[in-house]
């Protein structure tokens, strides 16, 4: 194999493949991963040269309805790479146009959330419906209407030595808890402005909290889901928001599905192009709470990095939608195909990927 370069396809995934670019020589640098660093062994001991290759929009592959396939699955169809690293599974539809090594690893789908705290004061419920910074934004508002009362008492004072007897901050926050202020027609054309965008504002500050307050009290605290059976329940109760990421085998897995309980999940279930804006969702713990549903593994992994507090993985037992296996798929008539099986087989033994 020597003199021979390798071009592999990879998405930074952990605990599958991570790899930084040395912006001194623009080339990739394996920095984590098991994947990454058993092809990195493979090609210091075989004695061949990588050419890394990476999946800027971050898609596995998965067949689209026109029959043509997308992400690392399509670049091996086309031979633009000889193989992906990233933790893909293997599926039937996928076996049709590749070829797998040996699966180095097995794993189960299942589902997250956030932990779900039932303790909480009347306090904190109140102040739920608004973001921190939207409350930050209020008091910068109140600050400026205070100043602007005091430069428009001062102004007035000199320039036209009269005593203002209006608080642009007392009229305003009677606007913003929808009170009238009876003196409004003898105010300044000044006031008068600030007071049409402020009523505006608080309109919409006011109906939106008010709408938030009632949808959290309106919806029940959700109980632990631990189960499939509780998952689908918390779906159709619009408890919890499932989510997957798209152009992955875990759509496959729920279009060739014929039970009913994953149809009725898959019948909920918002596709999404990556894992981040869910993880971020969930970390937030807004509701009504988001769920992904993504390699038990993988998940595991991010509670690690997350914390058990922001990230809950309900137990193995009878949360497992369906199994799944680890390989590496490469391009069809890859010559090197059972010696890196063999490769593969040694590193399971010596390492127990398993």
């Amino acid at each position: 194999m020597k003199m021979m370069t390798l071009k592999i396809g990879f998405i930074n995934v952990l605990p599958f493949s991570w790899l930084e670019l040395d912006s001194t020589t623009s080339q990739y640098t394996v920095t984590g991963g098991f994947e990454s660093r058993m092809w990195q062994l493979a090609s210091e001991y075989f004695n061949f040269t990588i050419e890394w290759k990476r999946r800027v929009d971050r898609q596995f592959g998965a067949q689209l309805e026109n029959g043509s396939w997308s992400g690392m699955i399509a670049e091996i169809i086309d031979n633009q790479i000889d193989l992906a690293v990233g933790g893909l599974m293997t599926t039937s539809k996928r076996l049709d146009v590749v070829d797998f090594l040996y699966p180095h690893g097995r794993d189960k789908f299942t589902f997250i959330y956030s932990p779900i705290s039932h303790s909480g004061s009347p306090i904190n419920l109140l102040i739920r419906p608004f973001h921190h910074n939207v409350y930050i934004a209020i008091l910068l508002c109140v600050i400026l209407f205070w100043l602007f009362s005091l430069i428009e008492k001062n102004w007035l004072r000199s320039s036209r030595q009269q005593n203002v007897k209006h608080n642009l901050l007392w009229i305003n926050l009677h606007l913003l808890v929808r009170q009238p202020y009876q003196r409004m027609s003898s105010t300044s054309t000044s006031i008068r402005i600030a007071c049409i965008f402020w009523t505006f504002s608080s309109l919409v500050l006011a109906n939106f909290y008010l709408g938030t307050l009632c949808s959290i009290l309106t919806l029940p605290e959700i109980d632990e889901v631990d189960t499939i059976d509780k998952f689908v329940d918390a779906c159709i109760s619009g408890r919890l928001i499932p989510m997957a990421i798209d152009n992955t085998s875990i759509v496959e897995f729920f279009r060739n599905s014929q039970d009913s309980k994953l149809l009725t999940i898959w019948s909920f279930i918002v596709l999404v192009p990556n894992s981040s804006v869910p993880l971020n969702l969930i970390v937030s713990a807004h509701r009504p709470y988001s769920s992904l549903i993504a390699p038990r593994e993988a998940m595991l992994f991010h509670q690690k990095i997350k914390g058990e507090d922001k990230i809950f993985v309900p137990p193995d037992e009878q949360s497992t939608l369906f199994p799944s296996f680890v390989a590496t798929p490469i391009r069809k008539g890859f010559q090197n195909k059972k010696l890196f099986e063999k490769l593969i087989n040694s590193s399971l033994a010596n390492a127990r990927f398993y």
